[in-house]
């Protein structure tokens, strides 16, 4: 199984939302999809998030680029199971680190043994890219 972690976006959301509740002024309210309509606090929250800056959440930093619009975190992660032999249980290891763009590997092990291949490429050789727009 491969297990992509995208931790971070949601930690900023939480991040956002705990700010947002120490606020003067702001009031707990509901996002309603049945039938879809604006969150009332959903400007507040998002303010919060955008202003985000040297977060740490225990794995690195986040915080938020208002240039680019996009987060800076170092905390997207891939793991792979991998298991040495044939009927021993599988752990997990960590195989790569998403940070200042680029995907580095961590973990250095080829062969049937590793159910995702540490090589970062999808299906028919086409380049895999894990993102998390936000």
């Amino acid at each position: 199984t491969l297990d992509i972690r995208l931790v971070d976006a949601i930690e900023a959301l939480a991040k956002a939302l705990t700010d947002s509740l120490t606020q003067p002024g702001f009031r707990e309210s509901n996002a309603s999809c049945f039938p879809l309509q604006p969150w009332s606090s959903g400007a507040q929250v998002l303010s919060n998030v955008m202003s985000l800056s040297s977060f740490d959440s225990g794995r690195g930093e986040i915080s938020y680029n208002s240039t680019t619009g996009f987060f800076n975190a170092q905390g997207v992660e891939i793991v792979a199971s991998f298991t040495e032999q044939s009927g021993v249980a599988a752990r997990f290891e960590l195989s790569g680190r998403f940070s200042s763009g680029s995907l580095r590997k961590l973990f250095h092990k080829s062969g049937g043994a590793f159910v995702f291949p540490n090589t970062f490429t999808g299906f028919k050789n086409a380049t895999l890219v894990v993102c998390c727009p936000m």
